[in-house]
């Protein structure tokens, strides 16, 4: 035997004996580890050269499961898959195995007998299908991504929504013949697209106010000055600052701990500093007129495109509206309805209730007032309008 990268031929008795010396040896197991590892580093320098990727394969993210589901779903005149999971899987580039466990289990179509599924507390249940499911509004038709799940899924989902909660669905869902926690579920993920888009608009709001009071008063720290805010706003300040520990009281961190309600509050008219008989008015209309107004630099041209008066009025009702939308998805609270304004009430007395298309609008609205070019792509990049047109 001859070794060539380590001087050693057993033809010779000088090769022989330093096989036989170094097979006894107390060290030639981690001699023999030491080689190993230094060979596979070869080899993987190798491969490198060669082209080839080395690494655990990458995993599906979710949209490309999707993707993958879609392929899978897809079959010609015969009725047999267009594409095989071997296919799928070196489309996204990873494993046959993953592949399969992301479309298999769930496809509409497949050309191989399933295996029976092994017996549980519902193992007569059968799975629904995902797909396209086509629901029906009188004049309207919408297209809604039904996902997969079994009947014993479905019973689980009810057991954790309450009956109350999900009453309000199943009303909805007989009006359009589709299944109510299909619209559940829509709803939720309606709540958490409004919400990314309103994390967004939120933190431009307190930006752009904090900057314009910073610029007027000479001071990040204006809050600390005496300013003529109300008790209320007083009170949110406080709030946030006792929030911190003393030494990372900075103005980054106070203005971030300042939550959406304290900077709606500065447009509306103000209320009272203090109490009787040392009880103070605070006018937040001068505040809005000398400094507040220069944070919406897009508010006159969006104004006049509506036959609107840019004044502070305008402005509290576009930002009061997404305040309110905000709190409405936090909480969990129905989209499915529209949601309401608290405090305000037609001329019937009934309160408001603006429709999810509405607050989405008005979204863009206040991302116009702050920023055309957020506006734009805040826009481009939203994915509420897209579920609002796959509503079931």
């Amino acid at each position: 035997m001859v070794v060539l990268d380590q001087g050693i031929d057993t033809s010779t008795a000088i090769g022989r004996m330093f096989f036989k010396s170094s097979a006894r040896s107390p060290t030639s197991l981690l001699s023999r580890h030491a080689l190993m590892s230094e060979r596979t580093r070869d080899g993987l320098a190798a491969a490198r050269a060669r082209g080839r990727v080395c690494g655990p394969r990458l995993k599906l993210r979710p949209m490309q499961a999707e993707l993958a589901r879609q392929m899978y779903d897809q079959v010609d005149d015969q009725g047999h898959n267009k594409f095989t999971v071997a296919q799928i899987a070196a489309e996204f580039d990873v494993s046959r195995r993953q592949a399969n466990c992301k479309v298999a289990r769930s496809s509409l179509h497949t050309t191989e007998p399933r295996k029976k599924p092994r017996p549980h507390h519902d193992s007569g249940s059968e799975r629904r299908s995902p797909g396209i499911s086509l629901c029906t509004v009188p004049g309207h038709a919408y297209e809604a991504v039904v996902t997969g799940r079994s009947a014993a899924e479905d019973a689980a989902l009810r057991r954790a929504i309450s009956t109350d909660r999900i009453g309000t669905y199943r009303s909805a869902a007989e009006a359009t013949g589709c299944d109510a926690l299909d619209l559940y579920i829509w709803d939720r993920d309606l709540a958490v697209a409004f919400l990314a888009d309103i994390a967004v608009l939120e933190i431009a709001l307190r930006n752009a106010i904090h900057a314009e009071l910073a610029s007027h008063y000479g001071t990040d720290e204006w809050y600390a000055l005496a300013i003529g805010l109300d008790d209320r706003s007083s009170r949110a300040l406080a709030e946030a600052w006792n929030r911190l520990p003393k030494g990372k009281r900075t103005p980054g961190r106070v203005i971030a701990r300042l939550m959406f309600g304290f900077w709606t509050g500065l447009l509306e008219a103000g209320g009272y500093s203090g109490k009787e008989p040392q009880a103070f008015k605070c006018d937040y209309e001068q505040l809005f007129r000398a400094v507040l107004h220069r944070a919406f630099p897009g508010g006159r041209p969006e104004a006049r495109s509506i036959g609107a008066s840019f004044d502070r009025g305008w402005v509290l009702e576009t930002v009061g509206i997404v305040n309110d939308l905000r709190n409405r998805a936090a909480h969990h609270e129905p989209l499915v309805n529209g949601f309401p304004l608290p405090g305000q009430k037609d001329k019937h007395g009934h309160i408001v209730r603006l429709t999810a298309q509405e607050g989405h609008s008005t979204c863009q609205r206040l991302a116009r007032l702050l920023d055309r070019d957020l506006a734009a792509w805040m826009a481009r990049t939203s994915s509420v309008p897209e579920l609002l047109l796959s509503r079931p």
